[in-house]
């Protein structure tokens, strides 16, 4: 590849400027290509834990869609993978993806009128008093739905929030990520759903 070449030249990327949203190709796990110069090696991947189990480590946070649904990343093969500090490709997904929380939770900040309103954030509210929320950094385990419903005190666990809807649920605004790792969110339960 030459200098004024892209990092991902060769590869068929969608250009999001001139495909409509409809003609979107639906996510498809990952294809990483390895940026050590004169190493071919490229490997696709179903999801994060697969990426975290291979060789692999390192992987970029810049990337393109492919127009299969892939999303390319570059990361270094198992050939190339270990650095000074010897960090195992298992460790560095793992870290980058508690990096991508931590920065996750940090972007969502709080709203600019926050200063000027006496309203306090979510899980301070008294109603989430009995919640043992995270201090630190805590391993993401699932997610608890509890009915935002006047006096209901109903409870549910799912995989995801997305998984609200096959149990009769629906999930809303997340509150915040307890100490065991489950995230919290408010929604409503299939009594007060409407």
């Amino acid at each position: 590849m030459s200098e004024s070449e892209p990092w991902y030249a060769g590869f068929d990327v969608v250009d999001f400027e001139s495909t409509p949203m409809s003609e979107l190709p639906e996510d498809d796990g990952f294809h990483l290509i390895c940026p050590v110069e004169g190493c071919d090696h490229e490997a696709d991947f179903d999801d994060l834990p697969a990426v975290a189990d291979s060789g692999w480590s390192e992987m970029s946070r810049k990337d393109h869609i492919l127009t299969d649904g892939t999303t390319l990343k570059e990361a270094y093969c198992p050939a190339h993978s270990l650095d000074e500090t010897e960090t195992t490709a298992s460790e560095s997904i793992e870290e980058d993806f508690e990096q991508f929380i931590s920065e996750l939770q940090d972007g969502l900040g709080e709203p600019l009128d926050a200063r000027e309103s006496p309203q306090k954030p979510d899980r301070a509210k008294a109603e989430y008093a009995m919640y043992d929320f995270a201090e630190g950094e805590v391993t993401l385990d699932g997610s608890l739905l509890t009915c935002g419903h006047d006096s209901c005190y109903q409870q549910e666990e799912v995989d995801a929030p997305e998984d609200a809807e096959g149990v009769g649920w629906v999930s809303g605004q997340m509150v915040g990520i307890l100490s065991d790792g489950q995230m919290l969110f408010e929604g409503r339960c299939p009594e007060h759903r409407e």
